[in-house]
């Protein structure tokens, strides 16, 4: 039986474009945990950012892992916090300088504890760079809020979930993140999307916090459904027994994923959780067998 569904936000939960989840899986999460199915994100965005894309719903925060397994949360408790350390975003921040295709970001945490503070407003603040530039970034995402930041790494931020703004080119990518992982071996670069790097721990991302929630909540990990579309989505993907990919995910995705679930813009999550929801939990019920395809 299916105890927790954990799903990633963008490109799976919603279309990346979307400044908020639907009002069919906002009901669907709500049925779930109805009958007693607990639901979570999967996520690289740090906690308030989620939370402005969940119609500030703060009960839809209180399980979940954020800024990739760097911020754990179980009923409503913070579990488990990782932060990135001021030399390491130093080291990256040196790297990154003398380009002049490639920005450093952090986002700016709110009150931790639970209930979340939905009134609280932050921005991924850019260090080093000009309000022009932020104004530009704004006008062109919907979901990616810019703040103007520092013009250095600040000593007295604590850091969750960092990022790197890059250009669309892939030789240029992979210049970039060649640069980066080999001056600072302790970091791992992860695309979700084109345009940006999500900055991990290595050895600590998605999976170590899917083991350490699991663990914290006393499930199997064949009691739990993960669903994800990407790059930063793939060790769990890879790990999880019931692992779903969407259909607009990336070949990477699909191939080490055991099922593929309609795509986000045909909400399949919300088909999922609505199957899971009648079925009890069933995994195997005919209705939750219906929305799933085996990727093998």
């Amino acid at each position: 039986m299916i105890k927790l569904v954990l799903s990633d936000m963008d490109q799976t939960l919603k279309p990346a474009e979307n400044p908020s989840i639907s009002e069919r899986t906002h009901q669907a999460i709500k049925n779930l945990k109805a009958v007693g199915i607990a639901f979570g994100l999967s996520t690289g965005r740090p906690v308030y950012d989620a939370l402005s894309y969940l119609k500030s719903d703060v009960s839809l925060t209180d399980t979940g892992l954020f800024a990739s397994g760097k911020l754990l949360y179980f009923n409503g408790q913070l579990i488990f916090k990782k932060q990135f350390t001021y030399e390491i975003m130093e080291k990256i921040f040196e790297v990154i300088s003398p380009m002049q295709d490639c920005l450093l970001t952090y986002y700016e945490e709110g009150p931790l504890e639970q209930p979340l503070d939905a009134s609280f407003v932050s921005t991924w603040k850019i260090v080093n760079t000009t309000q022009e530039v932020v104004d530009y970034l704004a006008a062109s995402f919907n979901t990616f809020v810019p703040g103007l930041g520092p013009q250095f790494v600040p000593k007295d931020v604590p850091m969750y979930a960092g990022g790197l703004l890059i250009p669309q080119d892939e030789k240029r990518q992979q210049e970039i993140y060649e640069a980066v992982t080999s001056a600072v071996p302790e970091v791992e670069l992860v695309s979700p999307y084109s345009g940006w790097f999500d900055i991990n721990y290595r050895g600590w991302n998605k999976a170590q916090g899917f083991k350490t929630l699991v663990e914290a909540m006393g499930l199997k990990p064949e009691e739990v459904i993960v669903c994800g579309d990407s790059g930063n989505d793939l060790d769990l993907l890879k790990l999880a027994p019931y692992s779903c990919c969407m259909e607009n995910g990336t070949d990477e995705a699909k191939e080490v994923s055991k099922y593929l679930l309609p795509s986000v813009y045909e909400e399949g999550v919300a088909q999922l959780l609505e199957a899971l929801t009648e079925a009890q939990g069933d995994f195997d019920s005919e209705v939750v067998q219906a929305v799933l395809k085996r990727t093998l």
